[in-house]
C-alpha cells in the first residue's frame, strides 16, 4: 500500500464526527460554524475514488493540532515490470 498524508492546522475533527465527515452531504460543527460555503461532498467523493482503486482514507489528530488526512492505495507495479512479465513467463 502506498499511503498520502495531508495535515493542517485547523481546529482539528472531533471523535464524534470522524467517521461521519466522509458521508455526503455531512458538515462537523466546526464546519458548520466557518460558513466557507461547502455542501459537504469533497470527502465523501474521495472516499469513493479511493475505494473504486481498493483503498481508504480516514482522518486522525495531527501531533501539531489540527488534522491529518491518509489515503491508502494498493501499490501497483511499475509499467515496465508489468510489460516485461508476459516475456518472462514463456
Amino acid at each position: 500500500m502506498a499511503v498520502l498524508a495531508v495535515e493542517d492546522s485547523g481546529p482539528g475533527v472531533v471523535d464524534t464526527d470522524k467517521e461521519r465527515i466522509f458521508e455526503a452531504f455531512y458538515q462537523s460543527g466546526s464546519q458548520r460554524a466557518v460558513r466557507r460555503g461547502g455542501v459537504g461532498l469533497g470527502l465523501a467523493i474521495c472516499r469513493e475514488i479511493a475505494r473504486a482503486h481498493g483503498g481508504t482514507i480516514w482522518v486522525e489528530d495531527a501531533p501539531g493540532g489540527g488534522a491529518r488526512f491518509l489515503v491508502a492505495l494498493p501499490a501497483a507495479e511499475p509499467a515496465a515490470e508489468r510489460a516485461a512479465a508476459p516475456a518472462l513467463a514463456g
